[in-house]
């Protein structure tokens, strides 16, 4: 409606902004460190999440909540039967590509501003000049990334059982 209208077009601006060239003022503003981090890849994880999300509650067929308000449901009843079901499987895949850009939002901070963590260990290993080290700290980036996957996969599978498997 009318928030949409008026909030997704400053959310859209707000998005094409690069997070790189924002880093340095969160910073600033929020310090050097965990905390930093942290903005920067919910900064970085936000927009798909919500872009999938908003995608989600507007898949709700026309057809079937039409037939929900001819049954007479209640608001929470149709919210829970059937604008959450719609909502659920974009916000799994929103979550998922989140999650991935949250994790090189995070790195990235670490490659800005940071004593300790993956991006800074990639950092002093590249200056160096340590390949093998490098590529250890990305076999853990990939094992962190695959395990953060499964998990939401599993979280998937438990709140959308009425999908089936896929």
């Amino acid at each position: 409606g009318v928030v949409r209208r008026l909030l997704y077009p400053a959310l859209v601006v707000f998005q094409s902004i690069p997070k790189m060239a924002v880093a340095p003022l969160i910073l600033i503003w929020v310090g050097l460190g965990i905390e930093s981090k942290i903005v920067l890849a919910a900064l970085v994880a936000f927009f798909p999440l919500l872009v999938n999300s908003i995608s989600g509650f507007a898949a709700c067929e026309r057809d079937a909540l039409d037939l929900f308000k001819t049954l007479h449901a209640g608001r929470l009843e149709v919210f829970m039967r059937l604008k959450l079901r719609a909502f659920l499987p974009s916000f799994f895949a929103g979550l998922r590509v989140g999650f991935v850009f949250a994790l090189l939002g995070a790195i990235v901070g670490e490659f800005l501003a940071s004593s300790a963590g993956l991006g800074h260990a990639i950092i002093q290993m590249q200056f160096q000049l340590n390949v093998a080290g490098v590529f250890s700290v990305l076999a853990v980036l990939a094992v962190v990334g695959t395990v953060g996957e499964r998990l939401i996969a599993f979280a998937e599978s438990r709140f959308t059982k009425w999908r089936g498997r896929s």
